[in-house]
């Protein structure tokens, strides 16, 4: 875990930098261990779900799948697998960004 780092937003649209933002988590951007602690941190979500359907991890994106006998079923499944995945990625303070969300 980084302690005591700071990040702050300088992009070609913006004139100045933002302010400093204090973070207690997290992997630097950037760095060489990145992308693998990133797939070690993300590689059991799928675990979360396993008796409902199944994950797919690419990147940062996450897609979840379930079946059922009929469409209320599926939709129960989906629901349920949903909420689990909500706790998941809360308790490992992960960002879901429902704008995303297909249901």
């Amino acid at each position: 875990m980084s302690k005591d780092r700071v990040q702050c937003i300088d992009g070609d649209n913006i004139k100045s930098l933002s302010s400093n933002q204090s973070h207690n988590y997290g992997v630097p951007e950037g760095s060489i261990l990145g992308p693998l602690l990133f797939l070690i941190y993300v590689d059991n979500i799928g675990n979360s779900i396993a008796d409902l359907g199944q994950t797919a991890l690419f990147v940062d994106d996450t897609a979840c799948t379930v079946s059922g006998v009929d469409e209320d079923s599926v939709k129960h499944n989906l629901t349920f697998a949903f909420d689990r995945l909500v706790v998941r990625f809360t308790t490992t303070r992960l960002a879901l960004n429902t704008s995303k969300l297909n249901l």
